[in-house]
Order: C-alpha cells, then sequence, then structure tokens
C-alpha cells in the first residue's frame, strides 16, 4: 500500500530515468534537425573531431598535473574523469549525429551473411534513453519490447571513441 502510494506521487524507475534523460533527448532531437543539410563528408570527419578532442583534453589535464608534481595515479584518475566529462559534453552530438546517419541510410540495401538487408530503422526518442541510461551507469528495463531494436548504435559511437567496443544484448 505504501509503495503504490510512493510510487503514484514519484513514479517508478522507469519514469524517473527517463524524465531525468528528456532534456538531453531533447537536446539531441535539436541538434539532430540542424544536420539535415551537413554534407556526408563533413559527418565522416565528426568521429575524428571527437576523437582529437578527447586527446586535447586528455593530454592537457596530465601535463598541467605532471608539471604541478602529481603522483602517476592522481594524474591517470584525473584524465579519466575528465574524460568522462568530455564525454558528456560530446554525447548529444554524437547521438544525434548517428540519428541522423540513420536517416541517410533509410532504404539502402546490403548483403549480410548472404541476405539482402534494407535499412528502415531511425532511432525513437525512447530509443536514444536506453543508451543514455547504460552511459551513466544504469540498466534500464523496456516497458514494451518493439522499443529494443536500434539502441545499441549510439553507445557504441562513444564507446568507439575511447579505446574500443562493447555491446551487449540480452
Amino acid at each position: 500500500m505504501f509503495s503504490k502510494l510512493i510510487t503514484k506521487f514519484f513514479g517508478n524507475k522507469y519514469e524517473r530515468d527517463l524524465k531525468k534523460i528528456q532534456p538531453i533527448v531533447e537536446q539531441i532531437n535539436r541538434i539532430y534537425e540542424t544536420l539535415h543539410t551537413v554534407p556526408d563528408e563533413e559527418l565522416k570527419t565528426k568521429t575524428a573531431q571527437f576523437r582529437a578532442r578527447i586527446e586535447e583534453e586528455r593530454e592537457a589535464i596530465r601535463q598541467r598535473m605532471t608539471e604541478a608534481g602529481e603522483s602517476e595515479e592522481k594524474v591517470e584518475e584525473a584524465t579519466k574523469a575528465r574524460e568522462q566529462e568530455v564525454l558528456d559534453e560530446i554525447l548529444p552530438e554524437a547521438y544525434a549525429m548517428v540519428k541522423e546517419v540513420c536517416r541517410r541510410l533509410v532504404g539502402q540495401s546490403w548483403v549480410v551473411s548472404g541476405q539482402k538487408v534494407t535499412w528502415d530503422m531511425i532511432p525513437y526518442d525512447v530509443q536514444l534513453s536506453e543508451p543514455l541510461c547504460c552511459t551513466r551507469g544504469r540498466s534500464r528495463r523496456w516497458p514494451r519490447e518493439k522499443e529494443r531494436p536500434s539502441s545499441p548504435r549510439c553507445p557504441c559511437i562513444l564507446t568507439r571513441s575511447r579505446d574500443g567496443v562493447c555491446i551487449s544484448s540480452p
């Protein structure tokens, strides 16, 4: 009884997570709308620009802290913290870029494992919210299975910007 009352006022975990992430999804969509006119070549250079920005920030903090005489452990800790801040800063633009590329691919076909596959997906807002939860260390349960299909694409670009790619799926 008490938990139902609390849930009624504050919502369940899914609703609370969604409320926290909704402003980021709105920012992604605003950026996405501006990318429709950007040439393909410029979009292709974005990932390299993201990587360069991350590396510049890492080197800057390393240099600053090394000159200050900080221990290697503190330097590494600060570097990882700054890297995460930069990833959070570029996240809306990176996700918007992935969504735009998905839009541009609609209707194109490839042969994969001997079968023709036609691209027909542009991530819905709800599909952007799972990778946002994942990048913040939270997992998310989908209320409906049909919302799941394209969600792994977005965290892949940010993970790939660092060292490697790890995509997990149930």
